[in-house]
């Protein structure tokens, strides 16, 4: 196979060390990584190229858009473009959306492998605590190769499996899924043995920890135990995993829901793995104004109130459910209908459409419609207690006490009765459920439903008057999205994916 040794031109965000986000830009160019990695700075520089690939997936509508708009999530008031595209599982190989996950993905794999080919010996930077810092920083970037490249493959198949930079393949055709689910197992693996406790004095706030690195292994085996690289043990593997994170990484959830997305609590019990959004910064937050219709409740300037959820999702919420009644200020945190401008004291009424103030900003939000503080939630610790629960009611044939503990620990917080006496069925269902509306608009739905084999729910959703669009999910065609047309023009090598 022909190889090509070249090097890439990459613009990294400086993370600045001690703050709780990517607070400024700091520009470099470079030709030879070599080089670069050979002092700390470079280092820690290149290492934040690697988290910064996401921006413009994570820190806009985007992540949560691509994942929610194809399910039973999430709709789009529109009838045409990429978003109704993405809607009506009408995407095909142009659509724009797509496209940017993608670049986010080989982006962030491609910097991760750059990090990782590149690596400087312990003793040649000349810093106190030498190898505590290269240890963390290549946990880090093993970390972030895993997760875009976990992401990558439940998005688009069989993707290429590059895990060099110096030396890479011209035109690499598809790996299989087993050999990905193989490389992203390992790096994890590796990484969780690197990185520290997020309580550790060293570990910097916003970046991952042993924690992220056990969650992941643990969503990943889970993923995996419904795959075509299935193995007996997938289902124990996760659940065990993710025991380690409940036992000994030190994390809880907030007493109320809506305090694990405020900018105040960024960084801290719940937050296992988030992307670092601040006001005034190179990376600021506008989730907020995507859920949220204009004028909005914070009497911010705009608000465009073009993700809501479906009313299949808000129907489906048990009376009393706080992820629904409950806010900061005390009004609904999802709501239809009547609601009050906050700064203006009128009442407005959005009556097509179910919105959500998840993401509030409660200190730029009344300010800027575009420049918040937000984090975008990436993993949770909610996230780890439903994931565990369904480990154990698949490793173990049915749901036991810890199984129960895991899903009623969530559902205590949203004020609901405890579940028992269930079958393995339905206990399946109950999470099925209980995910949908403890995870809403986090990006998870879709990549929920296809490895549950579930995506023809979304054709359940209703789309209001005049957006009534007759639409099928195909499967197994949409259990993956097309891989866009460029790359497939570029690489002669590269099969699209079926159906597309």
């Amino acid at each position: 196979m022909k190889k090509s040794r070249y090097y890439l031109i990459f613009i990294l965000a400086a993370f600045l060390p001690g703050c709780d986000s990517f607070l400024e830009e700091d520009i470099k160019t470079f030709t030879d990584p070599q080089k670069l990695l050979q002092n700390s700075a470079g280092f820690e520089q290149a290492v934040n190229g690697i988290y910064n690939a996401g921006n413009g997936l994570y820190n806009g509508r985007n992540y949560a858009m691509i994942y929610g708009m194809p399910s039973d999530e999430m709709w789009i008031p529109a009838s045409a473009g990429s978003r109704w595209e993405l809607s009506i599982f009408g995407f095909n190989p142009t659509n724009g959306d797509i496209s940017t996950a993608w670049n986010a993905y080989t982006t962030g794999i491609a910097r991760a492998n750059m990090v990782l080919d590149n690596l400087p010996a312990v003793g040649t930077l000349g810093i106190a605590n030498e190898k505590q810092f290269i240890d963390y920083k290549t946990g880090e970037a093993l970390f972030l190769r895993a997760w875009f490249y976990f992401k990558h493959m439940m998005s688009f198949g069989p993707v290429p499996l590059l895990n060099t930079f110096n030396e890479v393949e011209l035109f690499p055709s598809n790996s299989t899924i087993p050999e990905l689910y193989s490389q992203i197992i390992s790096d994890l693996t590796d990484a969780e043995k690197m990185l520290p406790n997020w309580k550790d004095s060293y570990a910097q706030p916003g970046r991952v920890s042993r924690g992220s690195a056990k969650a992941l292994l643990g969503f990943v085996y889970l993923a995996k135990g419904n795959s075509e690289a299935k193995e007996a043990n997938d289902y124990s593997n996760a659940a065990a995993k993710l025991k380690e994170v409940i036992d000994h990484e030190g994390y809880d959830l907030w007493e109320k829901y809506y305090e694990a997305f405020l900018p105040a609590n960024k960084n801290k019990k719940e937050d296992i793995f988030s992307f670092q959004c601040e006001a005034n910064s190179a990376v600021v937050s506008s989730l907020y104004t995507e859920f949220n219709l204009n004028p909005v409740p914070t009497g911010a300037a705009r608000g465009y109130g073009q993700l809501p959820m479906t009313f299949l999702l808000y129907h489906s919420f048990e009376s009393g459910d706080k992820r629904v009644t409950e806010s900061l200020y005390g009004t609904p945190l999802v709501y239809t209908g009547a609601y009050v401008n906050r700064k203006t004291g009128a009442t407005h009424y959005v009556n097509d459409r179910v919105m959500h103030e998840k993401y509030l900003d409660p200190v730029n939000g009344p300010i800027s419609h575009n420049n918040q503080s937000t984090n975008f939630p990436l993993i949770r610790y909610a996230d780890v207690l439903l994931s565990y629960a369904e480990a154990v009611n698949e490793a173990n044939n049915g749901p036991n006490n810890d199984a129960y503990s895991g899903i009623n620990k969530v559902r205590n917080r949203a004020g609901l009765a405890p579940l028992s006496g269930l079958s393995k069925s339905q206990f399946f269902e109950a999470i099925v459920i209980e995910r949908w509306h403890e995870l809403f608009a986090e990006g998870i739905r879709w990549y929920d439903l296809k490895r549950w084999g579930l995506l023809k729910r979304a054709e359940l959703k209703e789309f209001n008057p005049p957006y009534i669009p007759d639409f099928e999910v195909q499967l197994p065609k949409h259990s993956v999205f097309p891989i866009p047309q460029p790359q497939i023009d570029a690489n002669p090598n590269l099969k699209q994916n079926s159906g597309y």
